[in-house]
This record gives C-alpha cells, sequence and structure tokens, in this order.
C-alpha cells in the first residue's frame, strides 16, 4: 500500500483511471523529450511497486494501465480531485 505518492505520480494514476490505456506521450508531464523522461522515472517507480504494468509491442508504442491496486488507489485519488476540482 502506498502511503503517500508525490503529485506528478498522482497525476499519472489519475489519467490511467479516466483511460483505460495510455501511450507515453499521453502521459508526459512536460513538453518534449524532458516531460517523456519524467513520466518513464515515474513509470518505472510505479511499476515496480506494482501499480502500473505496460503491454509492451514490439515498434515501441507501449500501452500503460492499471493493476487491481494501482485502482484501488486510483480511486482515492480521483475522488480527491474531482472534489476540489484541480491539482
Amino acid at each position: 500500500m502506498v502511503k503517500h505518492t508525490k503529485k506528478r505520480a498522482k497525476r499519472i494514476l489519475y489519467l490511467l483511471r479516466k483511460k483505460v490505456n495510455c501511450k507515453l506521450y499521453e502521459l508526459s508531464l512536460e513538453e518534449g523529450k524532458d516531460g517523456q523522461r519524467l513520466a518513464m522515472t515515474v513509470l518505472g517507480r510505479l511499476i515496480k511497486k506494482g501499480l502500473v504494468n505496460v503491454a509492451e509491442h514490439p515498434h515501441g508504442n507501449n500501452l500503460y494501465y492499471l493493476t487491481e491496486e494501482g485502482k484501488r488507489i486510483a480511486d482515492e485519488i480521483v475522488k480527491e480531485v474531482n472534489e476540489y476540482k484541480r491539482w
């Protein structure tokens, strides 16, 4: 169970809960390669914790999706964000 998540991780979990499968460019937090690098770092940590899985494709268009544990945590984040209507 994740007790404390940072804003970037919350944003990625929120996006993955709203959309079923997301590609890396949909999850990037900033424009360009720097945003993709940040998203990959955060996704790598979420994958290690078992919250996100990846469906790998041979051409590099990987799809990221939530596990059951990730869905449970993302539901709490969605309730929190929808209550305040902003980040």
